[in-house]
């Protein structure tokens, strides 16, 4: 049999797994190109979120810094993980001429730079527009018709008494518990409330001027007083009985004002005697006379002494000169001992403008605060405050001239003692509760605010066009540039 060869045929196995060997690793190195083109978008991409997080970063600081004080929206670069941020501030030519501002954030790979841009328009809203404003809900319980709240201008006699308005963000039912109040102006609860559900108003209280929605919900950051970061610190300060003036700024750990100190002295038949420490507050004293069994010591007898017409005192040295004629005899003619009885009250006077960083300060006892007439005092409490006694006196009557600031883990703020208390206080995480006999003008802002004493409040119009109390300043409108 003969064997038959296709000699056309020889050597065509080589060619073809080398084609198909090329084929396998094209195809490889295209899958591997493929590889290496996903994972380099994925990282990417990676860095682009970075670097818009940091963008963020950047706005979150800037909030920060514009509510602590600082006008200019401007932060250089600044770096943060694996990348840097920075903001620049703008005005617009075009009206509304809102200052609007453009933070970048920048991360740089394999010497690739990826920038993400985010722009926001920067909104101020004055911190004391309304006489009463609550975050969450506000309680105003136990008066009688008369009770209310009004408007008035330091500045301006004859001010409408009817443009006070109080107001909460909250919209649920009985937000805004107002018993049987008389509202010299609105009333208004937060966007998307049932006004007939969540204002509560007893069969005697009125509002004059209507209830509303307020138009959007009021930002309520934490307001850092410019200079609290660098203030001395001061320790702790106890007054029991005593006056000490106050002319420096400061940060304590605690103020504590209460109690009294009585001074005795043994009638002697003379006109002068000396009180100290020295120098003393003007009016802070009370003195008395007593007369005393000399055989047990009982009081048979007090007589009080009026200021300027038994006796006069020269704060200063503390001498104190009586006036009557004959003078104190050293015992009565029943034969009694006399005694000249002198009580001191606390006084914390602060006569210089300051800045006070306190965690707690409490006024008790016939304790008081006295800012004098030309005097601004601001205090930024970062725990609590309680104010009873005799309170805060503002000299001026000028709201403004007392600034009352809580920082964010300052909860309670209490309200109370008998002179009336003016002042403002933003207290964006605290229970504001009113509790004294004593009126109150300027303007209480808190997360929650509660008035179960029975004072009246003034709302200070003032205090709307004041640019030297600090606004809240929000961002708003934030879009991505892409420039």
């Amino acid at each position: 049999m003969k064997e038959f060869r296709l000699k056309a045929q020889e050597g065509v196995v080589l060619p073809v797994v080398v084609i198909l060997a090329l084929a396998l690793a094209i195809t490889g190195i295209a899958f591997l190109n493929a590889g290496v083109m996903e994972n380099s978008l994925a990282r990417r991409e990676v860095y682009k979120n970075q670097a818009f997080y940091l963008a963020e970063a950047g706005l979150e600081e800037l909030k920060v810094r514009l509510n602590s004080g600082e006008d200019e929206p401007q932060i250089l670069e600044t770096l943060l993980g694996e990348g840097d941020y920075k903001v620049d501030g703008f005005y617009a030519e075009i009206p509304p001429s809102y200052p609007y501002a453009i933070s970048t954030g920048r991360v740089i790979k394999n010497t690739q730079e990826i920038l993400r841009k985010i722009k926001v328009t920067i909104n101020e809203e004055g911190v004391f527009d309304y006489a009463i404003f609550a975050d969450k809900s506000m309680r105003m319980t136990g008066h009688a018709a008369e009770y209310k709240v009004s408007s008035y201008h330091s500045g301006i006699l004859g001010y409408p008494a009817d443009e006070a308005t109080i107001g909460t963000n909250g919209n649920q039912a009985n937000a805004m518990d107002l018993g049987n109040s008389l509202i010299n102006g609105w009333a208004k609860v937060g966007p998307g409330a049932d006004l007939e559900e969540a204002i509560t108003l007893g069969p005697n209280g009125e509002i004059t001027q209507g209830t509303d929605w307020i138009s959007h919900k009021r930002p309520m950051p934490i307001i850092i007083p410019a200079g609290v970061e660098s203030l001395p610190d001061m320790g702790s300060l106890t007054i029991s009985g005593e006056g000490v003036y106050l002319s420096e700024s400061g940060s304590y750990s605690s103020i504590t004002i209460g109690g009294v100190a009585t001074q005795e002295f043994a009638a002697d038949g003379g006109s002068t005697y000396w009180v100290g420490p020295a120098p003393m507050v003007p009016e802070s004293e009370t003195i008395r006379v007593e007369e005393r069994d000399p055989i047990n010591g009982v009081v048979v007898s007090t007589t009080p002494m009026a200021p300027g017409a038994d006796y006069v005192i020269d704060y200063n040295t503390g001498e104190i000169t009586f006036l009557l004629v004959p003078p104190i005899p050293e015992t009565s003619p029943g034969g009694n001992n006399n005694y000249i009885m002198v009580t001191i009250k606390s006084n914390l006077v602060i006569d210089a403008d300051c800045l006070l960083a306190v965690e707690t300060l409490t006024v008790h006892g016939g304790g008081s605060v006295i800012i004098t007439e030309n005097t601004t005092a601001t205090f930024y409490i970062t725990q609590e405050i309680k104010i009873g006694g005799n309170g805060f006196v503002n000299e001026s009557g000028i709201a403004s001239q007392l600034r009352i600031y809580g920082g964010a883990n300052c909860s309670n703020v209490e309200i109370g003692g008998t002179p009336d208390f003016y002042g403002v206080i933003y207290a964006p995480k605290a229970s504001i509760v009113c509790n004294g006999t004593n009126d109150i003008y300027g303007s209480l802002v808190g997360e929650e605010v509660t008035v179960k004493g029975t004072p009246n409040i003034f709302w200070d119009a003032a205090l709307k066009d004041d640019d030297s109390l600090p606004p809240v300043r929000t961002l708003e409108n934030w879009e991505e540039v892409f420039s």
